[in-house]
C-alpha cells in the first residue's frame, strides 16, 4: 500500500515527487523484502543476511525471463553462505537495467499526462504511478516470500 501511495503521489507531477520515486521505490522494497525475511525469523542486522537481501531485491526486480536464474543462483547461495561476502561481485549486470528503463518510461508517462486534469487532479497520471509501483512491490514482494518460505523449508 505503501507504494501505491508513493507511486501516486508521483503521478500528481511535482517534480520532486518525480526525483524520489526511484530511490523512495528502491527503499520501500529493500525492506519489504527484510521484514519478509525477519518474519521468518532471519536476523537482519546480520551482514550476510543483509547481502542476501539485497540479492533478493535484486532477483526480485529482474524480469520475469531472468528471474529462473536468479532463483537458482540464489538457492546455490543457501548452501554457501560463508562464502556469500566475497560474491557480490557481479550482482550488477545488464538484465538489471530493464528496470530503470521502466522508470524513465514511467515517468515520461506521467509527464505526458499530467496536463489531463479532471477536477485539478491528473488521474492518468497518478494511475500510471500507482499502478506501476505497486506491480513492481507485489513483484519483488512476491519473490522474497518464496525464497524465504523455500528457504524456511529447507533448513526444517
Amino acid at each position: 500500500m505503501y507504494s501505491f501511495a508513493q507511486g501516486g503521489l508521483t503521478g500528481t507531477g511535482g517534480w520532486l515527487f518525480l526525483g524520489v520515486d526511484f530511490p523512495l521505490i528502491m527503499t520501500l522494497n529493500l525492506r519489504s523484502v527484510q521484514l519478509i525475511g525477519n518474519s521468518f525469523g532471519y536476523d537482519m542486522n546480520n551482514p550476510v543476511e543483509m547481502i542476501l537481501a539485497l540479492k533478493i531485491l535484486h532477483g526480485g526486480l529482474m524480469p520475469q525471463r531472468f528471474k529462473y536464474e536468479a532463483w537458482t543462483e540464489l538457492k546455490n547461495d543457501l548452501n554457501s553462505l560463508d562464502t556469500i561476502m566475497e560474491q557480490v561481485d557481479g550482482t550488477l549486470d545488464e538484465t538489471w537495467l530493464e528496470q530503470p528503463v521502466n522508470q524513465l518510461f514511467k515517468t515520461l508517462a506521467i509527464v505526458m499526462f499530467r496536463k489531463k486534469l479532471v477536477q485539478g487532479v491528473p488521474l492518468i497520471s497518478v494511475g500510471i504511478g500507482a499502478l506501476s509501483n505497486y506491480k513492481l512491490s507485489k513483484d519483488v514482494t512476491l519473490f522474497a516470500k518464496y525464497f524465504y518460505q523455500h528457504r524456511f523449508l529447507e533448513e526444517q
